[in-house]
């Protein structure tokens, strides 16, 4: 064991940070998966919603050519009504089977959560006394905290948005490669890699203002528990002033680092505005001159926007679902570390007894210690 007290013992779990960053994201799904039937209609009720949410446009579609009068002069049938009753329902079935998702999988979440924070609290409890008068208790209880937000978020984020997200683009990817020329294709496929590596670009290069504003707020708050957990002893040597100068220091440095990120999050949504319109523009004017030269319907058209509306609504969110799944990853790989640690005092299972007739007790060279650099 480290002897070292200025060493975290948080810190024996090394590698680089992606790998710990993978680890931590299996740790949680192999949690989660305990629950796989669970997850199993979860995903099915995904599907199900992306698949009427998606035939919603194909219905108008089809509803605004049965509406056009130069294809339908004579009198309105019954077709409309019947598309106009499958429109609300289709909007109907996605709400509803999102619901379900969201009550389903919200129950396997929480039942996820409370399984990862009993194991880490009862490991803790394992741990040696030594560890515990290392660390700051404050710090423990603000990792296990921001841990399980953490695994709250990651789920939240990674299954109920950026799961979706990524199967609905692919999803009506598909229909307009079946519906419309390869060019549309390709300038929506173009418009959302651009999207996306710009997105990447800015918020992981925004990523160590966020993390210096987080380790900030975390000795902030470490130093807030640990003070007023002890407040008998700083009344005691009249330290009241210097804390209060301690604490506001980190804060200062927190509010530096949030005014930072804050400024980043701008340029990250100006930049997604602008990749998002230049793609909009181009689609729709290449639409709009498809309808102009009976290339296409009308409803065609209308179709064609209501898949843009599709896409780049859930997409503009893209950049925060992002860097909340790897600021989740960040707060639990803090929490996962904990289990990593092994400073268990260890248990003798076969003892030896001693066979004495005749002795005497002498103390030579007596100490005590929790450690070998903290003998008491």
């Amino acid at each position: 064991m480290e002897t070292n007290a200025n060493i975290d013992l948080r810190d024996q779990a090394v590698g680089p940070k992606e790998r710990r960053a993978w680890k931590s994201l299996i740790k949680a799904l192999a949690h989660l998966w305990e629950f796989r039937v669970q997850i199993r209609i979860v995903l099915l009720y995904l599907l199900l919603a992306k698949v009427a949410i998606t035939l919603v446009p194909i219905t108008l579609k089809e509803l605004v050519d049965w509406l056009n009068p130069s294809l339908h002069p004579d009198e309105l049938s019954l077709v409309p009504i019947f598309l106009i009753i499958a429109v609300g329902l289709l909007c109907l079935a996605t709400t509803l089977f999102e619901q379900l998702r969201n009550v389903l999988f919200s129950q396997t979440q929480l039942r996820t959560v409370r399984s990862i924070g009993l194991q880490v609290f009862q490991h803790l409890h394992q741990l040696s006394h030594a560890f515990h008068q290392k660390q700051p208790t404050g710090r423990l209880s603000q990792d296990i905290e921001s841990g399980i937000r953490g695994i709250n978020r990651f789920f939240w984020h990674f299954v109920l948005h950026l799961v979706p997200t990524v199967f609905g683009i692919t999803l009506i990817g598909i229909v307009l490669g079946i519906v419309f020329e390869l060019k549309f294709v390709l300038i929506t496929a173009a418009t959302l890699l651009a999207y996306c590596y710009f997105t990447y670009y800015v918020t992981f290069g925004r990523r160590q203002f966020r993390e210096h504003m987080d380790a900030a707020e975390f000795r902030a708050s470490a130093t807030s528990f640990d003070t007023l957990s002890h407040y008998e002893t700083v009344k005691y040597f009249c330290n009241e002033e210097y804390e209060n100068k301690r604490f506001d220091l980190q804060m200062q440095e927190w509010e530096k680092q949030s005014h930072v990120s804050e400024q980043s999050v701008v340029l990250l949504n100006v930049g997604q505005g602008t990749i998002v319109a230049i793609g909009t523009i181009v689609l729709l004017y290449l639409a709009g001159q498809g309808v102009a030269d009976d290339n296409l319907t009308l409803g065609e058209f209308i179709m064609l926007t209501a898949f843009l509306v599709q896409m780049y609504l859930p997409v503009r969110s893209l950049g925060t679902i992002s860097w909340e799944v790897h600021r989740a990853l960040s707060d639990m790989e803090r929490m996962f570390n904990l289990l990593d640690i092994d400073d268990r005092v260890p248990v003798i299972q076969k003892t030896q007894g001693l066979n004495i007739s005749d002795a005497d007790i002498r103390f030579e060279n007596v100490s005590f210690g929790y450690s070998e650099d903290r003998q008491l």
